[in-house]
């Protein structure tokens, strides 16, 4: 395309849109119910919470902290960078600005036992009393 090449000569044009109504984030007072939208070849799981909705709705609970809960795992570290984690899944704010589940070396996707349909996370919202 960036040569000049014409659109019908490579593809053809859609026949319909497809909304996916579920991609958008549900949120409720201090929590997000969110879903896995990607899983890229390091096993490293993107969810589509944005970093904004992600750090409003921390500042809204007007707490300190949150977590994200998976399958009945809580998952409490928020890292700057993958060399911050340890042999747990950890969070991060991707380089796309979503909220990532990762490990460090290895694959959250795959200790979480994430698979396709991906599976829904339980919530991301403030942290549990005991972790704050």
């Amino acid at each position: 395309l960036s040569a000049g090449v014409d659109p019908g000569e490579i593809t053809t044009p859609a026949d319909r849109f497809v909304f996916n109504k579920n991609y958008f984030p549900k949120k409720s007072t201090a929590k997000i119910e969110a879903c896995a939208v990607y899983i890229d070849k390091f096993g490293n799981v993107i969810t589509n919470v944005s970093k904004q909705l992600l750090f409003d709705t921390l500042k809204e609970s007007k707490l300190k902290k949150f977590r994200a809960e998976v399958k009945g795992k809580e998952i409490n570290q928020l890292c700057d960078t993958y060399s911050q984690g340890r042999t747990e899944p950890f969070m991060i704010i991707g380089s796309h600005k979503n909220l990532e589940l990762a490990m460090n070396k290895d694959s959250a996707a795959a200790f979480l036992k994430f698979s396709r349909p991906y599976t829904v996370l339980s919530s991301v919202g403030p942290a549990s009393p005991r972790h704050i």
